[in-house]
């Protein structure tokens, strides 16, 4: 774990084999996904993007079993007790007597998302604020070891745009690069929403691959509510 800029750290394997093998043999194909142009050049099937395809999804197996890990466990539970034996607290989702004292107001959220590997980009955020955590969870066994592909992290170059708690876009040429986290197969990068947690992936350069990940959020429930019910009146609407 490291904590500056922000904090934010790295474990592999992120899966048993077996199971991140099921899971990766059954990856979604590509003419599932929305693409978003507008978050640089992504490729998204979630609850919030193509909706009625990502249920389908979920609820076959292997995913069910992995939806039901992350919704109906205590995943969010584990994730702050480990986040606590590295000496970081979240306010105010603290840890009370060994557990965690969040009383259902933290739920959570995931996506399957791809990125091609000719110019595949994300633009550097923030994070929304409704967002806690994020885990990065790579399924691209193919990326050739040492290539740029992991989440990047930067610092911005006018201190004016320091402080940015509502997720504002930066273009990256105001911003400074300061590194880039490992990307391969069942890897898993975790890190904390702060005010100055800016990360993105500058456009790749790696023609013919596409970077595979799962992107799972906890997130604070009563603002995730209002997002899921935009989503059904827009689907109603259509």
């Amino acid at each position: 774990m490291e904590y500056e800029p922000f904090p934010i750290g790295f474990f592999s394997p992120a899966f048993d084999p077996e199971i991140y093998r099921s899971l990766s043999g059954s990856w979604p194909k590509k003419n599932l996904f929305k693409h978003l142009p507008k978050l640089g050049n992504k490729f998204s099937l979630s609850e919030k993007n193509n909706r009625l395809l990502w249920v389908d999804v979920i609820s076959k197996p292997p995913w069910d079993d992995f939806h039901r890990y992350l919704t109906e466990g205590k995943f969010i539970e584990n994730v702050f007790l480990g986040l606590n034996k590295k000496r970081i607290d979240i306010f105010p989702y603290c840890i009370k007597f060994g557990k965690v004292s969040y009383r259902n107001e933290l739920s959570c959220r995931w996506e399957f998302t791809m990125l091609s590997g000719d110019g595949g980009s994300i633009t550097a955020h923030t994070d929304s604020p409704h967002k806690v955590v994020t885990l990065v969870l790579s399924f691209s066994d193919d990326w050739p070891e040492d290539t740029p592909g992991g989440t990047e992290l930067f610092s911005v170059l006018n201190p004016k745009n320091s402080f940015n708690i509502m997720n504002r876009r930066v273009p990256f040429k105001k911003m400074k690069f300061l590194r880039q986290m490992p990307f391969g197969g069942n890897q898993c990068t975790l890190f904390v929403k702060t005010f100055n947690s800016l990360h993105g992936l500058r456009p790749l350069k790696v023609p013919g691959l596409m970077r595979k990940a799962i992107v799972v959020n906890v997130v604070i429930k009563k603002f995730q509510d209002l997002i899921e019910k935009k989503v059904l009146k827009k689907e109603k609407r259509s």
